[in-house]
């Protein structure tokens, strides 16, 4: 049940009642028909104030949606960002380690074929 549905309810049931309960009181046609009209008018001004009440409301649960739904976008846009920065970190960090370990593979075949062109050299 929607909250559209529940207030015509409520209205349409606050009028029957009302309607009922002038109908069964004893007073004369026209002082009847001057209740009903001016307890009609009331109800429809009482609708008329709900119904700008649930407009505003309405308005103000949106508006409410909207400034959540962009913290959440921001903090999310904030938790790719962090994550980005770590794995830039990392990629930077195994770069680094990849360039040792090709440094140290370059210095021990230079000293491998130093040692191997001394031992060539030796004794002829």
């Amino acid at each position: 049940m929607t909250s559209k549905d529940f207030w015509m309810g409520f209205v349409l049931g606050a009028a029957s009642g009302f309607v009922a309960a002038l109908l069964t009181a004893p007073e004369s046609g026209r002082e009847l028909r001057e209740d009903i009209r001016s307890r009609g008018i009331e109800l429809k001004e009482r609708a008329t104030e709900l119904t700008e009440e649930a407009q505003q409301r309405a308005t103000q649960l949106a508006e409410e949606a909207q400034q959540r739904a962009a913290e959440l976008q921001r903090k999310a846009e904030e938790a790719a960002e962090e994550q980005r920065r770590r794995a830039e970190q990392a990629v930077e960090e195994q770069r680094r380690r990849a360039e040792g370990l090709a440094s140290e593979v370059r210095e021990r075949i230079r000293r491998e074929s130093e040692g191997e062109g001394a031992r060539e050299e030796g004794p002829a």
